[in-house]
């Protein structure tokens, strides 16, 4: 049995392993490069197919190319996409939704320029000869369109500010549909992201008055049997011809629930009642109006405000007689806003 053999001595094995480590950063340096190449030989191919189109659709526009302004616009993958893109399109075929290409014609300033970015974040910048055209092309990735602080909340008027947080207005002219006292937008994303569909609700107006018969929109309150200076009952009794009631522009918006509701007049019985301010606390029957997600609030005034509907009039705080708006000096006006 041969008993002679060597073993490694420590200053071969740390030798042994420097090499290895040596060999292992070449690799992973040339396996580096190689992902920069892919991706630098990947914008070139789809500048050259850019150029390509854009050159051809010259050709047959008698060698006038798309004009633009100084700040340009894109052929995908943002908002200030070209007006003349559908033109265009035809000539280049499809676009790589990953990258995002920048079109220029500036004082027939022709060029493609392209800016790669590395793997380690610095940015190189090459350029490639035209006849009439300066392309930026960069990396770009999918961002998803997201509803603004409007979406969800409640306007007097259309709303017209931060509808979005990301993405642009679809459609691009700002208008806003709107139907059912609601108005509704979205929000396109960019680079092939989602869309987000935002709503925002109308305030809606509030419309009071005295009739003996009631429209579907109308929410009756109390009735009372004389315009001028009379008692009144509850709703539900059927004593009172003259019902005063409210209605709104938005449909199911009103009810006369006093669960959230608030307290327009307080009536000392079912019928044949006296009144007394909301605000009092005499008589326990009350006559409420409730609109959903918004505040009722009423002022007991000799006149009422330009926002505030007069619902009815009353001879004194409490222990009075009601009538119309125009038979006490004392007027009920109430107006609804925004929690």
């Amino acid at each position: 049995m041969n008993m002679n053999k060597r073993a490694f001595t420590l200053i071969e094995i740390i030798v042994t392993i420097a090499v290895l480590g040596v060999i292992s950063s070449i690799v992973f340096l040339q396996f580096q490069g190689k992902e920069e190449l892919i991706n630098e030989v990947k914008i070139d191919t789809e500048l050259r197919k850019i150029k390509t189109g854009v050159v051809s659709y010259a050709r047959d526009n008698f060698n006038n190319f798309p004009s633009t302004d100084a700040e340009g616009c894109y052929l995908n993958g943002s908002d200030n996409v070209c007006s003349f893109l559908g033109e265009v399109i035809p000539y280049i075929g499809s676009l790589s939704p990953s990258i995002e290409y920048k079109y220029y014609n500036e004082n027939s300033d022709c060029k493609f320029e392209v800016a790669v970015e590395s793997p380690d974040g610095t940015t190189n910048t090459r350029t490639l000869s035209c006849d009439a055209d300066n392309i930026i092309a960069t990396m770009t990735y999918p961002n998803s369109g997201s509803c603004g602080s409007a979406n969800g909340n409640i306007f007097l008027d259309k709303p017209t500010e931060n509808l979005c947080i990301f993405g642009s207005l679809d459609p691009a002219d700002g208008e806003l549909n709107e139907a059912g006292g609601a108005w509704s937008w979205n929000c396109k994303g960019s680079d092939g992201g989602s869309t987000a569909s935002c709503r925002a609700f109308a305030l809606g107006t509030l419309t009071c008055g005295i009739s003996e018969s009631l429209g579907g929109q109308d929410v009756s309150l109390f009735s009372i049997h004389n315009l001028n200076n009379s008692h009144a009952e509850m709703p539900g009794q059927s004593n009172y011809d003259n019902k005063v009631f409210c209605s709104s522009s938005i449909e199911g918006l009103l009810s006369n629930d006093c669960v959230g509701g608030k307290s327009i007049l307080n009536l000392s019985g079912d019928t044949n009642a006296h009144v007394e301010e909301g605000v009092l606390s005499n008589y326990t029957k009350k006559a409420c109006l409730l609109a959903q997600n918004r505040n009722i609030s009423c002022d007991y005034s000799s006149s009422c405000l330009e926002d505030q509907a007069c619902i009815a009039s009353i001879s004194d705080t409490t222990n009075a007689h009601v009538g119309n708006c125009n038979a006490f000096s004392t007027k009920v006006c109430c107006k609804m806003t925004v929690e």
